[in-house]
Parts: structure tokens; sequence; C-alpha cells
């Protein structure tokens, strides 16, 4: 079990690195024991999780009800959330990325 938990904590933790670096992105999880998923806002959800999508990329976008006390301390009302597993390879968080990438791009112009 700490192999898993390690191992989805380091991938989630490469993540947020790559996402931090986005222009427009932020991430909503604070804390030094973050969990083994990504939360972020302040790209386009709608678009965002349709883009990914047409990439055959798999993510979630949970609104209020889900979280009301956090999504409401934090004044948002949808968020992005990956949830990477350990069946995830490289090559798929970098498609994921490139992805993320592609959007906060054309946000942009």
């Amino acid at each position: 079990m700490d192999v898993i938990a390690r191992q989805l904590t380091e991938m989630a933790g490469a993540l947020r690195t790559r996402i931090r670096a986005l222009p427009g992105a932020v991430i909503v999880e604070q804390g030094s024991d973050l969990a083994g998923f990504v939360t972020l806002t302040g790209l386009d959800v709608a678009r965002t999780v349709a883009e990914l999508a047409r990439e055959g990329i798999s993510v979630s976008s949970p609104g209020r009800a889900y979280a009301p006390l956090d999504m409401d301390a934090g004044g948002l009302t949808s968020v992005i959330r990956i949830a990477p597993h350990t069946f995830n390879t490289a090559a798929e968080i970098e498609a994921l990325v490139q992805v993320l990438e592609r959007v906060a791009a054309t946000a942009l112009s």
C-alpha cells in the first residue's frame, strides 16, 4: 500500500508542478499532505474537459454540490479534477499536460 500511495503522490506532485506553469491555471488543493488527485481551476472548465475527452482522457468536473464548503470558501463554481492512477503511464500524463497547455495558450490569444 505504501508503494501505491507513494507512486500516486509523486505522480500528482509532478502534475501539479506542470500545471502551475500554465498561464491562468490555479491548483485548488492547499497544504503539505495532498491527495493523489489534482484539482484545478482558472481554465475554461467545460472546454478543457471537452478537449481532454476528444483525446480520450477522462477527468471529472465536480460542481458546487459535491464540495459546497470548499467551493464556497474558494469562490468556485466548478473545477477540473484529475485522478491519475497506478496504471497511467508517463506518456498519458504528458498527453494530458499537452492538452492543458493548448487550452491555456489559446485562452491567451
